[in-house]
C-alpha cells in the first residue's frame, strides 16, 4: 500500500472538473500530478483528445493516494512539487507492488536526465512543452 507517512497531512487543494466523478468500468484513466493548474488542465484537454479520462492531483500525496484508490493507466509527474516532491512520489509508486507497473512520464522545467529512467520512469518531457 501506498505510504505518505512522515509527510505532511494537510489536506491538498483538488482541482474542480477532472473526472472522477465520471469514472467507468473499463476507461483508461491518466493521472496528472501537476501543481500548475493552467499546466495541468492542458495535459488534461490533451488526455481526452487521446480517449483517457483524466484525474488532476496537485501534489505528490494526493496523487499518491488516488493511484491507490483508481489504478490509473498511465501517471504524469511533474518533479517540483509542493510537500512531497516527484522523485519521492516515483520511489514510492515504484517500491509498491501493486503501483510499480504503471508507467510514469516525468514533466519537468529541469533537463532530461538518464536518472529519471533508472529510477523507473518511462519518458521524460521538458516544459514547457
Amino acid at each position: 500500500m501506498l505510504s505518505t507517512a512522515g509527510v505532511r497531512s494537510a489536506p491538498a487543494p483538488i482541482f474542480a472538473n477532472d473526472d472522477r466523478q465520471r469514472l467507468r468500468k473499463g476507461d483508461r484513466i491518466l493521472l496528472v500530478i501537476e501543481d500548475d493548474p493552467v499546466y495541468a488542465r492542458l495535459l488534461y484537454e490533451y488526455a481526452h483528445k487521446k480517449d483517457f479520462k483524466c484525474l488532476l492531483a496537485t501534489d505528490g500525496e494526493s496523487g499518491l493516494q488516488m493511484a491507490a484508490e483508481h489504478a490509473p493507466d498511465a501517471i504524469l509527474l511533474d518533479l517540483n512539487l509542493p510537500g512531497m516532491d516527484g522523485w519521492q512520489v516515483l520511489e514510492k509508486l515504484k517500491q509498491d507492488p501493486a503501483h510499480r507497473h504503471i508507467p510514469v512520464h516525468i514533466l519537468s522545467a529541469s533537463e532530461e536526465t538518464v536518472e529519471a529512467y533508472q529510477r523507473g520512469a518511462v519518458g521524460f518531457l521538458t516544459k514547457p512543452a
